[in-house]
């Protein structure tokens, strides 16, 4: 029977997939582009981090309609909670509208959801807004919802260590050029020098749980040389139904490899070099192509849906750097190597699709260069509308604050702790207004350019601020309520906002097969979902 699989390559960006193609660098997504089409897509607005981006694809609805605002999102304006709580954009509490998984389900469809947002929790520790578990899901496998610890880097000195990870204490013997690490069970691991994806080494905690991590042995070039011992985020492995397939590929190994080291440092550690960086997320590529591989051979179904993450990580860390020597640069063949990486594993795919099958390639957004960041909520701050006690917002002598989704909260009386009045309402909107209009770089004296609108949201979900600002091209907005107003920025790519031009944050969309025959492509990522549900034949197709 015929079958669907959707990819999602988080992160890619049309301009550099054009490019890469162009030289010959992704040879296997040229096949498929040979079979099929390649477009560029409009992702959501006005928000367009990955949360918003996923459920714009997953339901075909733009963001006004099914209401995820970004990375966080602000909590209702009610007196359960103040102008400063959010939650995760990717909590459940956010899905309004199916997926349409849900429908594909419904239909008698069955389906297989590998590592993607909003799918059902395995673990049902969450209820799902719609009916599961049921029968038409063969297999729902998640890790990034089911955190344990996070990651660490620690100094390594000749003798005896300690490393204590999700409460498991390790020992780790590091002798010249040996190092060991035993668990609490008593196995013993030899590591090597980082200098190969496959140096990164799992390590399971509670293999019955799907608990482990991996670990990272890094040597440090200096005066002298310093070693280091990497542990990546721990993760519970869930799947359901129960199957024991996933357990064979290691502990779940999340993408947050780029974002641990973003700020250069982590405590007293050092910045990982572009080798490690690039090789690191490499071993997430490979590792979600083996869950890609894995699902669909041992869970086939007629919808499977494959979330792969490493593009988006590497892209964080060093577009702008790739983009200023591209693609001859040494941030450049990094980035270029974990793309194709990406489309290798896009390769191992490719033979086990029958002619009959139908394949779609999506990104929820690209990347665009970030060369300086700005504080809005400095700027708040000095105009006598925002207050902190510490290092957080003083809610009780706070008008307004920016929140990182980029949208303006007044601190309405309706709100746990607010202060200002309905009848104060429009005074203070424009007051916010105003100093977000007027403000000027400290350094130069220049606009900021600083842009804001309280017409972006008309949809059916509640708007989730008051006013969206957001900043001009290659400027990222930061949360932050103290320190300069302008920094330098802490991340080479992003994805803010799709309000301005930028020709790398353009998603991608890219299919081949019988389900794409005489449909009319999508401009914009709403319209992937309908082409889903075509090629499943759960929409009559019209020839154009």
């Amino acid at each position: 029977m015929a079958k669907t699989v959707w990819l999602i390559w988080d992160g890619a960006s049309h301009a550099l997939v054009l490019d890469l193609l162009q030289r010959g660098a992704l040879p296997h997504l040229q096949r498929v582009v040979a079979r099929g089409a390649l477009a560029a897509m409009t992702p959501p607005g006005p928000n367009s981090e990955t949360p918003p981006g996923l459920m714009t694809l997953f339901t075909g609805r733009e963001e006004p309609d099914h209401g995820t605002p970004g990375f966080t999102a602000p909590l209702p304006a009610t007196a359960e909670y103040s102008v400063a709580d959010a939650i995760s954009g990717f909590d459940a509490r956010w899905l309004r509208c199916p997926p349409v998984w849900v429908e594909a389900a419904a239909a008698g469809c069955t389906v297989s959801l590998l590592s993607t947002a909003f799918a059902p929790d395995p673990l049902q520790h969450i209820p799902y807004p719609w009916p599961y578990p049921t029968a038409s899901y063969r297999c729902v496998l998640d890790g990034y919802n089911h955190e344990v610890a996070r990651q660490q880097l620690v100094r390594l000195r000749d003798g005896g260590n300690t490393l204590t990870i999700a409460d498991h204490p390790l020992t780790i013997r590091k002798e010249g050029q040996r190092c060991t690490v035993t668990t609490p069970e008593g196995t013993s691991l030899s590591l090597v020098p980082f200098r190969a994806p496959e140096a990164v080494s799992p390590v399971w905690l509670r293999r019955e749980a799907g608990i482990g991590t991996y670990l990272a042995w890094l040597q440090v070039p200096g005066f002298p040389e310093t070693d280091w011992l990497w542990s990546a985020g721990v993760h519970q492995c869930a799947i359901h139904p129960v199957q024991d397939w996933p357990l064979t590929l290691g502990p779940f190994l999340g993408a947050g490899l780029g974002w641990f080291f973003s700020r250069g440092v982590l405590g007293k550690g050092p910045r990982l070099t572009l080798d490690a960086l690039q090789m690191m997320t490499c071993r997430v590529a490979q590792y979600f192509g083996d869950v890609m591989i894995q699902g669909l051979t041992q869970q086939p179904a007629d919808l499977t849906l494959c979330y792969q993450p490493a593009i988006d990580e590497i892209s964080h860390q060093m577009l702008r750097e790739a983009l200023d020597d591209w693609p001859y640069g040494a941030a450049a063949r990094a980035m270029v190597a974990v793309y194709q990486e990406v489309d290798r594993q896009l390769g191992r795919l490719l033979p086990l699709l029958d002619p009959e099958d139908t394949l779609l390639i999506s990104s929820d957004h690209g990347h665009e260069p970030i060369h300086r960041s700005i504080r809005p909520n400095v700027l708040l701050r000095q105009a006598g509308l925002l207050t902190v006690q510490g290092d957080k917002v003083d809610v009780a002598r706070t008008r307004a604050m920016v929140h990182s989704s980029g949208w303006v909260l007044v601190n309405t009386t309706d709100r746990a702790g607010g202060i200002v009045a309905r009848a104060d309402y429009e005074d203070t909107l424009r007051a916010v207004e105003h100093c977000l209009t007027m403000a000027v770089d400290p350094a130069t004296g220049q606009s900021l350019g600083l842009q804001h609108s309280r017409h972006l949201w008309r949809g059916e979900a509640t708007p989730p601020g008051d006013l969206f600002v957001w900043a001009p091209p290659h400027v990222e907005l930061r949360p932050y309520v103290s320190g300069p107003v302008c920094t330098p920025p802490e991340i080479g790519g992003h994805h803010q906002t799709s309000l301005h031009t930028s020709p790398y944050l353009q998603a991608i969309l890219a299919g081949c097969g019988p389900g794409l025959e005489d449909v009319l492509w999508p401009t914009r990522n709403s319209g992937v979902a309908r082409l889903v549900q075509q090629s499943l034949g759960l929409l009559t197709v019209t020839p154009p």
